[in-house]
């Protein structure tokens, strides 16, 4: 396990501000600690939380359900704009 973060350090590894942490916490929206009064947070799983957040390019998403469909093709997807 790597160290506890303190709620600064996980803002910056996040780029989340510290209220908004504090936000997340509350409402057990983020992996956290709670000792006493102090609210800490696992680095590896802070990690895999953002991660997790990660949203697909619709694409990606598009071709995922074509196959779980079975309506995906091997055909190469055409650039959009202007024809060649």
């Amino acid at each position: 396990m790597k160290a506890l973060l303190t709620i600064e350090e996980a803002s910056e590894l996040t780029k989340l501000s510290v209220k908004t942490l504090y936000t997340y916490a509350e409402k057990e929206k983020i992996p956290h600690v709670k000792l006493g009064r102090r609210v800490l947070f696992n680095e590896d799983k802070i990690e895999d939380w953002v991660k997790s957040c990660e949203i697909a390019p619709a694409c990606e998403t598009i071709k995922k359900a074509a196959v779980k469909n079975g309506t995906a093709t091997d055909e190469v997807d055409e650039p959009v704009g202007e024809p060649a």
